[in-house]
């Protein structure tokens, strides 16, 4: 198979279009950086001499040895670069400044004086002196001292390093770089090929990645030959483990007689969750929503050191938590593994710990994303053909929105997005226990849960009747009452009913009551793009009426009749199918007209909408549309991502696009109200189709 792909055009075609993207990324004339000592920048990979991160209230640093060296692999060769070093030559009172000598890739370049306080020195490197593997070593040896009580010999301090292009020239790649890149696609494309997937297919396919690795070449060439290293290394452990498993998995259909396993194409199956696996963890090292993930390790960090029971306490410095109990859990959990294994003295700030936990508390959400792909395939496998659940699956775990939320971005929804989904299909197969236990779970991962609890508890009472629903309430009070035990045993479910209290409220605290928090709802239409505060206008001083119009009030009444508007669909309809539906058309409801509403509140949508695309084609188009809306509403207020652009100082110019895809939110939340409204057989329709779909299949 290796040697027919080899010798096929489409494959020709990638590594042709490969280079030419690579060669294109190499021409950007951006600069690169490397935060020697900065949070999560896990720079051991590109420096040596330098002594542990340190910090001030102004900068992150590494002081230098007597020698330290900065490397920038594949730069490119060709033009010329400018250096520039943002670094102190502070010394004790008495002594003088340092002199530092420079060089680069063993030519001398300059030599100076470091003075006290950081400043930036800046030095021109001559395109001579870059050989043809494109790599840049700075070697840094300045005069050192020796400090009262530290036996180290320290240098400068040094916080940032920087490289620019200096003038006009063409860059030439580094072959390292592109080997690795054309070696990552070269494999993906076999792989692709051996789960069945035709040469275009594999070769339309690998264009998304063959973007994504340019786009890295071009914004972080700094990091490019280790990022491609690694996308490699885990596209070949992939294929490796995809080959391992459909082989294990043949030989143990044949042992025991399994014939529907036998009988099953298991490579498509094992390719997918392979492939997302991989993609998940290739995003594990960027960085995501910064602000959000330091909360996260302080959490962290504050539950492994303190115990899981002051997870809402205020124990210093780290503030009380405000989610729900499991993600503390998950959050104490992976804690203690990274103090377990990789730092016993876990110091504090946890911020300060290498990107390895940064990385290791995305995990739980990568895992739940994962288990959700696998709960939509067997959802669709019992009711559709294996080739429809498969995309079904995929739709979902290759979704770009899904994997900027989750494995770039750290968010925990998946979390309670997975717990819901599987309680809605385990109601559907009339497991009370199962379903009530995963909606609890729901609830007490994120708030957000609980948008679902109604959902739940009309399926369980219009499928099986009125005794399996107080059945299922009595599961749900004993998980509930299981999760809360260890903060009822130490003594601390009061702090814990205080924060439970607040969600009731639907109080954040020391927040004001903002109608929307950056969500591209409908209240960001009504306030022109403005994050305004919930009141009701001029008339919120007047008495009860001015309660009743306020923001909050009118958001949850209308979200009270979007819900209604769904569960009368259901009423009216046996159709299973359109259960997902309607519960992703519950969770866009409540996103776009309750208050105080963050981007990712719409996430649950889209789970539930993919398994609905073998229905019918309104809602492929409708999941298209919001993964792009809610992708872009996620993406333009990110504040990393937009400053990494050079967006970030002309965010107002932003505002447009801002206020279009709200309005495209409230377009589609609009078109699907009446969709459900009108009385349309979605039962049939969806039935139709797919015997259609399995028919030509």
């Amino acid at each position: 198979m290796i040697r027919d792909a080899m010798w096929n055009r489409w494959f020709w075609a990638l590594l042709i279009l490969t280079l030419i993207v690579v060669f294109l990324a190499y021409q950007w004339t951006g600069s690169y950086s490397l935060d020697i000592g900065a949070i999560k920048a896990d720079d051991d990979l590109f420096i040596a001499g330098f002594h542990q991160r340190e910090s001030s209230p102004h900068d992150d640093y590494r002081w230098t040895g007597p020698r330290a060296l900065v490397s920038f692999l594949g730069l490119g060769r060709g033009r010329p670069w400018t250096l520039t070093l943002h670094l102190s030559g502070y010394r004790p009172p008495g002594q003088p400044s340092p002199q530092v000598s420079l060089g680069v890739n063993g030519h001398p370049l300059a030599q100076f004086a470091a003075h006290d306080g950081m400043a930036e020195h800046q030095f021109t490197i001559d395109a001579s002196m870059i050989d043809w593997s494109g790599d840049l070593l700075v070697e840094i040896a300045p005069d050192v001292f020796i400090p009262e009580s530290d036996s180290r010999q320290l240098g400068v301090l040094v916080s940032r390093i920087t490289v620019t292009p200096a003038g006009p020239g063409i860059l030439v790649p580094s072959p390292i770089t592109l080997l690795l890149i054309a070696g990552s696609l070269a494999v993906l494309f076999f792989f692709l090929r051996w789960m069945g997937a035709s040469a275009a297919l594999s070769f339309w396919i690998s264009l998304l990645p063959t973007a994504a690795l340019g786009f890295v070449v071009a914004l972080h060439r700094q990091y490019a030959s280790w990022y491609a290293l690694s996308v490699l290394l885990l596209l070949m452990a992939a294929t490796i483990s995809g080959v391992a498993l459909h082989t294990l998995l043949q030989k143990a259909a044949r042992r025991f007689r399994w014939q529907a396993l036998a009988d099953m194409n298991t490579r498509p199956l094992l390719g997918i969750l392979l492939l997302a696996l991989a993609c998940n963890l290739a995003l594990l090292p960027t960085p995501g929503f910064v602000g959000d993930m330091g909360i996260f390790m302080r959490w962290s960090w504050k539950l492994t050191t303190g115990g899981l029971h002051t997870a809402y306490l205020p124990v210093a410095p780290v503030e009380p938590i405000d989610y729900p109990p499991l993600i503390p859990y998950l959050l104490s959990i992976m804690g203690a593994l990274y103090q377990r294994i990789f730092d016993p003295s876990f110091p504090y700030p946890p911020e300060r710990s290498t990107l390895l936990f940064y990385s290791l508390l995305k995990l739980p959400t990568i895992a739940a994303d994962i288990g959700t792909g696998v709960i939509i395939f067997l959802f669709m496998r019992r009711r559709t053909s294996q080739r429809l659940a498969l995309l079904s699956m995929a739709a979902y775990l290759f979704n770009p929105a899904i994997l900027f939320a989750s494995a770039y971005g750290g968010q925990t929804d998946a979390i309670y997005s997975f717990f819901a989904v599987l309680a809605v299909v385990l109601i559907l197969e009339r497991r009370v226990i199962g379903a009530w236990s995963s909606i609890a779970l729901a609830v007490l991962s994120k708030p957000q849960g609980a948008f679902f609890l109604p959902l739940i508890l009309f399926l369980t009472w219009k499928r099986l009747g009125v005794r399996p629903v107080l059945k299922g309430l009595a599961v749900a009070i004993v998980v509930v009452l299981l999760v809360f035990s260890p903060f009822l045993y130490r003594g601390t479910g009061d702090s814990l009913a205080e924060y439970l209290f607040s969600v009731g409220r639907l109080d954040i605290p020391g927040m004001p009551a903002y109608t929307t928090l950056a969500a591209h709802n409908l209240w960001w239409v009504l306030g022109a793009g403005a994050e305004v505060v919930d009141i009701g206008g001029p008339w919120s001083e007047m008495p009860f009426i001015g309660t009743l119009l306020a923001p909050r009030i009118l958001g949850l009444t209308l979200m009270v009749i979007l819900y209604t508007l769904g569960l009368y669909a259901l009423w009216k309809s046996d159709d299973e199918l359109l259960v997902p539906v309607v519960a992703a058309f519950v969770g866009f409801a409540c996103f776009m007209t309750l208050t105080q509403v963050h981007a990712r509140y719409a996430f649950s949508m889209l789970p539930f909408l993919s398994m609905a695309l073998a229905t019918a084609k309104r809602w492929r188009i409708i999941y298209l549309v919001l993964t792009i809306t809610f992708l872009t509403n996620m993406a333009l207020h990110d504040a990393a991502l937009l400053d990494m652009l050079g967006l970030l100082e002309h965010e107002r110019l932003l505002d447009p696009i801002k206020y279009l895809n709200a309005l495209v939110n409230v377009g589609v939340l609009v078109y699907w109200a009446v969709v459900l409204s009108a009385g349309w057989r979605s039962g049939q329709v969806a039935v139709s189709r797919i015997r259609q779909e399995e028919g030509t299949a």
